[in-house]
């Protein structure tokens, strides 16, 4: 018997539709698939976003007068007049950095660069303290006393409690021959410091001149006590022990001359 092969039509409505549906869901399903975000997709969830990266800001460059500061505390003390020389030549307002040009020229000995520094400083900030002590410093090492004086009483009247600015005021009003205005700041430095060895000197001396040697014994002995390695003290103690003719307690002249050459030597 032959094989009969049924046509679509022969086969009936049934064959077409089945085949129809099948294509058709499987397209629905991909269409579906398409339209689902990765995550639904894949069923896991999208891993957090790692911040960016920030920088980390660098430091400010340091000013002139910060290096030239570092190079003061190294003691490299040309190396802060290099940083600081073109600095103020182009920053002509900064006290700071006058007033370290000055402090390292000292350092170094340059004092009449170290006195031009400081009187820069000085007319920028004239209640700047340091720098009015620290030129009167400089110029009685000068022998300029005369130069001195309003430096020190500046530095006096804004800090009358400062024993050695006192004390440094007096032995200058001493050194331009005003006794009495000298003698009053004496005893108001050692009224707040009994123990200074450099008051007491200059206390010493200037009841010498007086010719109070009472005073000036008492005074330049508790220097001695104080600072034994003092040449300056023992000298003026036994200047002291000759006029008030003690001369058993004098040194003798061989001995004067080995302390005025120590005291020369300092």
């Amino acid at each position: 018997m032959a094989a009969v092969v049924l046509s679509g039509r022969a086969a009936g409505k049934d064959a077409r539709p089945t085949c129809y549906n099948r294509s058709m869901i499987r397209l629905l399903a991909m269409a579906l698939l398409l339209t689902l975000p990765l995550g639904a997709q894949t069923r896991k969830p999208a891993p957090p976003a790692k911040p960016a990266p920030q920088e980390t800001p660098k430091p400010p460059e340091p000013t002139p007068v910060e290096r030239a500061e570092k190079a003061l505390d190294n003691k490299d003390y040309q190396g802060a007049i290099d940083i600081l020389t073109p600095y103020v030549a182009a920053t002509a307002d900064d006290t700071a950095a006058w007033f370290d040009l000055a402090f390292a020229a000292t350092a170094l000995g340059d004092k009449s660069k170290a006195e031009e520094a400081y009187n820069k400083a000085l007319a920028l900030d004239p209640k700047l303290f340091p720098a009015q002590l620290n030129l009167a410093v400089l110029l009685t090492g000068l022998n300029r006393q005369s130069d001195a004086l309003p430096h020190l009483a500046a530095a006096v009247e804004l800090k009358p409690d400062h024993a050695r600015a006192t004390a440094l005021y007096a032995t200058a009003l001493a050194a331009t021959g005003d006794r009495a205005q000298a003698r009053g700041y004496f005893d108001k430095s050692l009224a707040l410091d009994a123990n200074a060895p450099f008051t007491l000197i200059g206390s010493g001396r200037l009841a010498i001149e007086e010719k109070d040697f009472a005073l000036a014994e008492r005074h330049l002995a508790h220097a001695v006590e104080l600072s034994p390695a003092d040449p300056g003290a023992r000298l003026e103690l036994a200047r002291v022990y000759e006029l008030s003719n003690q001369p058993d307690r004098a040194i003798t002249r061989s001995e004067e001359r080995r302390v005025g050459k120590e005291c020369r030597s300092r």
